[in-house]
């Protein structure tokens, strides 16, 4: 989830490539939600009701509208930027991504090394692999996959079968990206790398 203060920091600059797409989409996505939800839009960002009433009249839409829009109602914030005609939905990964893309790393890596006690995240660290022989009493990451595989249903396991390539290298992108920010993916990330690597 993207933090208060990072939308404290996010530029309030148009960002959209289609106006009237953009108004029509917002003021769509406007009409079908909840009072709860449009409060939590005003909180989360410290977006002003007016912000929103010129979107939807006039088309622009700055980052931090679209990042908040998209966090609370699970909507692609490239669909409401017109920057794309589907709406993929809004992973988490999705809107870092799109905070990456209009060139908002820094401000993420700042507000990572701020949650990470100061410490910045590298931008590349091999990862230490020990030789060590597993201990008999830990679990074999083999052995829990198995048990994983076969407790899926049906219809679970003929979706994980059916997943394309790009499909699997585009999650595995957006768990690389989150794991930046997020300990649990962090940890998904490490464990992905010890199957791999074993």
């Amino acid at each position: 989830m993207i933090s208060r203060a990072i939308f404290n920091d996010l530029k309030q600059v148009d960002v959209s490539k289609n106006k009237a797409l953009t108004s029509e989409r917002v003021s769509a996505l406007w009409a079908r939600m909840q009072k709860e939800q449009r409060e939590q839009i005003y909180i989360q960002a410290g977006i002003q009701k007016n912000t929103v009433d010129r979107t939807r009249r006039m088309g622009n839409i700055s980052v931090t509208l679209a990042c908040v829009l998209a966090q609370v109602m699970d909507v692609d914030p490239y669909y409401l930027t017109a920057e794309t005609g589907v709406d993929q939905g809004a992973e988490e990964g999705r809107i870092l991504q799109f905070l990456v893309d209009h060139n908002y790393q820094k401000t993420l890596d700042r507000h990572s090394a701020i949650h990470n006690g100061g410490n910045p995240v590298p931008k590349s660290k091999p990862a230490k692999v020990s030789h060590d022989p597993i201990n008999a009493a830990e679990i074999s990451i083999e052995s829990f996959a198995d048990d994983k595989i076969s407790s899926l249903t049906p219809e679970e396991k003929s979706l994980l079968e059916g997943m394309s390539e790009e499909e699997i290298i585009s999650l595995l992108q957006s768990l690389y990206l989150r794991s930046k920010y997020n300990d649990s993916a962090k940890n998904l990330v490490g464990l992905l790398k010890l199957l791999l690597i074993g």
